[in-house]
């Protein structure tokens, strides 16, 4: 079962490298360094709702390139 969630992991990391740069970096500063949407929006000079937005978008960009792969 724990090799089921580092293979996971690793597949998401990997789908990662294939999203847009700014997408990329919300992801990582949000579930990498655990970072709330307040801060990165501080860091990356954006508004909350703009973080947000990009999260949204982030996730169904993953969530299509996981399902992808998956069949």
């Amino acid at each position: 079962m724990e090799s089921e969630s580092h293979e996971q992991a690793a597949l998401i990391r990997a789908a990662c490298l294939h999203l847009p740069t700014d997408l990329r970096a919300v992801v990582s500063l949000y579930y990498g360094e655990g970072l709330s949407v307040a801060v990165i929006a501080e860091i990356l000079d954006a508004p909350t709702g703009t973080i947000k937005s990009r999260l949204n978008e982030a996730r169904a960009q993953l969530k299509a390139l996981l399902e992808r792969n998956a069949s």
